[in-house]
């Protein structure tokens, strides 16, 4: 770590899952996430809190409750740094009516009785703290997995399209990338041309790359179907999915 008090880090992104068929959001420190775990964080504290009326249909609390629980961790984390606690927020989640911050600790004898000051100053919610040595909790429920990060990297490129102008409701050519060896990518594009989708143009197989394409609109549900699908079949054939992308398609252009 940077310093010894430094609790909050800035490389953080967020990704909507189900974990044991519970939909969550997770917003995660992805430095940790990508390996750099402090050897003297060996404990995990998750502050769990109790929400007290969500969006119907969905875990996400309302407003202005939303930013109160913003403001909770705010107060929780500038506290545990001016006290200088060897500790690092790690995860943020949030699922079926709770809320859990979630800390790796170095020493738990200082974190304790900072964060129970805190909760006596929320009597209004019920808080509960559930520790946890090492990194598996981390590891089992909110470290992204390879599925995981396919699915916030189709979000992005979503995001990227209608940010610059796509019409998510218009169909776009969605162009699938493949690699492998030439017999690998025959047969996978043989599959997908039965299956409806295009061969941009010639293309030397021999290249070890491939790319067809296939109009979808930019639904996230369908489109990473599609993309698990894919994903599948060229594993099945020993090749490898390298990713799609898509021009923006507005009305203008359609």
């Amino acid at each position: 770590m940077e310093t010894e008090s430094k609790i909050v880090y800035d490389d953080w992104d967020v990704y909507f899952t189900d974990r044991h068929n519970v939909p969550m959001t997770i917003s995660f420190d992805d430095g940790i996430a990508r390996g750099d775990r402090p050897l003297e964080l060996n404990l995990c504290a998750r502050i769990i809190i109790h929400i007290k009326e969500t969006k119907e249909g969905s875990s996400i609390p309302v407003q202005p409750e939303s930013d109160l629980l913003y403001r909770m961790e705010d107060e929780i984390t500038e506290q545990l740094q001016s006290s200088k606690v060897k500790c690092r927020l790690v995860g943020r989640m949030t699922y079926d009516g709770l809320r859990e911050i979630v800390f790796q600790v170095g020493e738990i004898e200082s974190f304790r009785p900072i964060v129970g000051r805190w909760i006596q100053g929320h009597k209004e919610y019920e808080i509960g703290v559930s520790e946890h040595d090492g990194w598996g909790f981390f590891d089992d429920f909110i470290q992204p997995n390879e599925a995981d990060r396919r699915n916030m990297a189709e979000q992005r490129t979503i995001d990227n399209l209608i940010e610059n102008g796509s019409d998510p409701d218009l169909p776009h050519s969605l162009e699938y990338c493949f690699r492998g060896k030439r017999n690998v990518l025959e047969s996978i594009v043989d599959t997908l041309i039965h299956k409806g989708y295009r061969l941009l143009e010639e293309q030397n197989l021999d290249e070890g790359r491939v790319v067809l394409s296939k109009s979808m609109t930019l639904d996230k549900r369908s489109i990473s179907a599609e993309s698990e699908s894919n994903e599948a079949l060229a594993h099945q054939l020993g090749g490898e999915l390298d990713g799609w992308g898509a021009l923006v398609v507005s009305k203008k252009n359609a």
